[in-house]
């Protein structure tokens, strides 16, 4: 749809007219159309395909070999996280318009439904000791529940505009990305306390995401766009400290799940999966060059969810990633081009 604006007068005029029908749409978190108009009278539009942003859930070695496939049509994926005994899977996937959280049992192959709300639960997270998730509803207000299912849905907070990011190891504090650009702290306890303060650990002009406490709570490494390309970075928790960059030609998604702390890993902006040594050593860290492991993760950059997480099993690393279904026929590629749309605003129907 569109409707003439007056820009002066700051008022829309006329009445608003149908330009184009049958736009794609996806849930991340909130209801995006795959569309672009420019000032020229250009519309562009993809053709509508049910599966466009499918993937499967399969399990790959650090070379990228496949291992064994999870979930061959889990729907369209929009965060994955790993329970912290690696047994469990938390997914949020859209499923015929609907986004929901789902839990896999990894070990006896079985997938449960974990939401029933009829709006989005786009992102969520898992408390240290795996037996609360956190998630937040689709306008950003956070709740918790014990992740066997018992019990009852718990508002952490209702302030909107906040997504889960990761839980310290204590379990007592939880980081959240506040309005899509800043990282905030909340306190964590027993019951939960709306009188809870906040706490701003990264408040810019620039926009931070991804938001992860390192195993021994010492370190937080999130994901910035402060040198106008956005990279990843580790800084000492809470501050004030040190920060390092780890990334260079842009990153995404950052994990650091080795209990020593040693690597961490990113996505960048084309898929690729990165890991970086980290070495401490007492207040400073020593950032070792990154290397490419391997390629084709769907990277979902319109928002806080993650398409791939890390298992790690002695001294072998597992990663379950969301990877892209060949789609089934070339027309699901096409793009239409829409010339003088503005003059549809004035044709009589």
């Amino acid at each position: 749809m569109a409707q003439p604006f007056d820009v002066r007068r700051l008022e829309t005029t006329g009445d608003p007219r149908a330009i184009a029908e049958h736009i794609p749409t996806s849930l991340q978190p909130a209801r995006v159309g795959h569309y672009s108009a420019s000032a020229t009278g250009l519309l562009v539009y993809p053709a509508a395909s049910s599966d466009a942003l499918n993937a499967r859930l399969v399990w790959r070695d650090r070379s990228g070999k496949p291992i064994a496939t999870v979930d061959a049509a889990p729907g369209r994926v929009v965060d994955l996280q790993l329970s912290p005994d690696r047994t469990r899977l938390l997914a949020s996937l859209t499923e015929r318009n609907s986004n929901d959280l789902w839990i896999y049992d990894l070990e006896r192959t079985r997938k449960t439904r974990f939401t029933f709300d009829p709006g989005a639960e786009p992102y969520a997270i898992w408390s240290r000791d795996g037996k609360m998730i956190i998630w937040r509803t689709g306008p950003g207000a956070l709740y918790r529940k014990a992740s066997n299912l018992a019990g009852t849905d718990q508002l952490l907070s209702s302030e909107l505009g906040q997504s889960p990011s990761s839980v310290s190891p204590d379990d007592k504090t939880l980081l959240v990305v506040k309005g899509g650009i800043d990282i905030w702290s909340l306190p964590l306890g027993a019951e939960p306390s709306q009188n809870s303060t906040a706490r701003a650990i990264l408040a810019s002009s620039s926009g931070e995401h991804h938001a992860q406490f390192s195993p021994d709570g010492r370190w937080m490494a999130y994901t910035s766009d402060e040198s106008k390309t956005r990279e990843a970075y580790v800084m000492a928790f809470p501050g004030p400290g040190g920060k390092w960059q780890v990334s260079s030609g842009g990153a995404s998604h950052v994990r650091c799940p080795r209990r020593d702390g040693r690597e961490l890993f990113y996505l960048t902006r084309g898929g690729d999966l990165m890991a970086a040594e980290i070495t401490v050593r007492g207040d400073t860290l020593e950032v070792g060059p990154a290397q490419r492991l391997f390629g084709g993760i769907f990277t979902i950059e319109s928002g806080q969810g993650y398409s791939y997480d890390v298992a790690l099993e002695g001294t072998s690393t597992r990663f379950i990633v969301a990877e892209g279904v060949e789609r089934r026929n070339a027309a699901q590629e096409s793009l239409t081009l829409v010339e003088n749309w503005t003059g549809l605003l004035t044709t009589v129907p």
